[in-house]
């Protein structure tokens, strides 16, 4: 797993201003509206039993991810201990979020399937179960709001880069 722009957004995350969402400091990429910006999302866990994919991290998740990449960073910790914390903090955080996914794992029963009391397991104890990730790994946005599927990133050049050239190519 690279560690490379964790390390060029370092900086950034570990400087005097904590960063916030959508910091120009951090835009990676752009196209029109549409805007890319580095969270530290690229752990890819090569024990997870499970994946569960979302569309794109929100600002929720950026900020969650972001302030904890800083702590582990601040803390001494490798670039790779900081994706891997950023990431089981970030993936899915917020409310209600989260919460509404737990409750329809449990419904679905995904908890029993691995051997689990909860869902909620698999954000803490059981972490190592499981696979979060985005169709888009990096928070994008378009017009200053959250990215909800328009444009189509299966058409749009500068989503369609970031969809095949990190979940497309992602594996353990």
């Amino acid at each position: 797993m690279k560690t490379d722009l964790i390390e060029k957004y370092a900086p950034i995350l570990c400087g005097p201003t904590h960063p916030v969402v959508r910091d120009p400091r951090l835009l990676m990429d752009a196209s029109g509206d549409v805007k890319i910006y580095y969270a530290p999302f690229e752990y890819i866990n090569p024990s997870a039993r499970l994946v569960l994919v979302g569309i794109t991290p929100g600002p929720t998740q950026m900020d969650n991810a972001n302030n904890e990449a800083r702590r582990a960073l601040h803390a001494g910790k490798s670039s790779m201990e900081a994706i891997h914390a950023a990431k089981s903090v970030g993936a899915f955080s917020g409310k209600p979020l989260r919460s509404n996914l737990i409750n329809q794992l449990n419904h679905w029963g995904f908890h029993k399937w691995l051997g689990l009391g909860d869902s909620a397991d698999l954000f803490s104890t059981s972490r190592h179960l499981v696979q979060t990730t985005s169709l888009l790994r990096y928070p994008t946005f378009v017009k200053d709001k959250d990215y909800r599927g328009s444009p189509d990133m299966t058409k749009h050049p500068l989503l369609r880069k970031y969809l095949l050239e990190n979940f497309v190519t992602e594996r353990n």
